[in-house]
């Protein structure tokens, strides 16, 4: 029985774990599965707010925090008043 060795590249494969980038690769792989329109898929990539909070979980025995986020579309936004 013979075995075969692949190739090991020369650099070393970086995995890209930055989580804005790999959101935005996952955005753009769902808005294709989705068919959404380029000029859409623009607006949604680009929103004007965000929220951000952190809840409190009971586990016995112990307390856990976890994070939620939220973006708000461009669309969605409503206009600051005068």
């Amino acid at each position: 029985m013979s075995t075969v060795q692949l190739p090991v590249p020369a650099t070393p494969i970086k995995e890209d774990l930055n989580s804005f980038r790999i959101a935005m690769r996952q955005f753009d792989y769902a808005a294709e599965k989705c068919g959404l329109e380029p000029d859409l898929c623009e607006v949604l990539r680009r929103p004007r707010r965000a929220l951000s909070l952190s809840l409190p979980v009971i586990t016995a025995p112990a307390v856990h925090a976890r994070e939620a986020f939220a973006i708000i579309p461009t669309l969605l936004s409503t206009k600051s008043r005068p």
